[in-house]
């Protein structure tokens, strides 16, 4: 399945988990890559690692090969995926007492 999102290729395997076992193929790798390297490994914001999930998401590339991808562009995937979290939590009133 090839096809183009917001000038990023779609590479991803037939829907069934088989993407999420195994590596990446070169042309998601390169998709990764282009993802990634829009943004400053030293200076990510919570916003800058919720786009990288969400633009992963929109090039449906599940596999675990993104962890070593991100790893290579000097990001550290854990954090990544904490920030991306963090920054989808919607905040809530506080809880003001009279």
């Amino acid at each position: 399945m090839k096809e183009k999102l917001n000038g990023l290729e779609n590479t991803s395997q037939p829907k069934g988990g088989e993407s999420r076992t195994k590596a990446l193929s070169d042309g998601q790798k390169r998709t990764v890559q282009q993802i990634l390297a829009k943004y400053d490994p030293r200076n990510l914001s919570y916003e800058d690692a919720s786009a990288i999930f969400r633009a992963l998401e929109e090039v449906e590339i599940y596999s675990p090969g993104v962890f070593e991808e991100v790893h290579k562009a000097g990001i550290d995937p854990r954090k990544l995926f904490t920030m991306a979290m963090e920054g989808k939590k919607i905040p809530t009133p506080s809880q003001g007492g009279s």
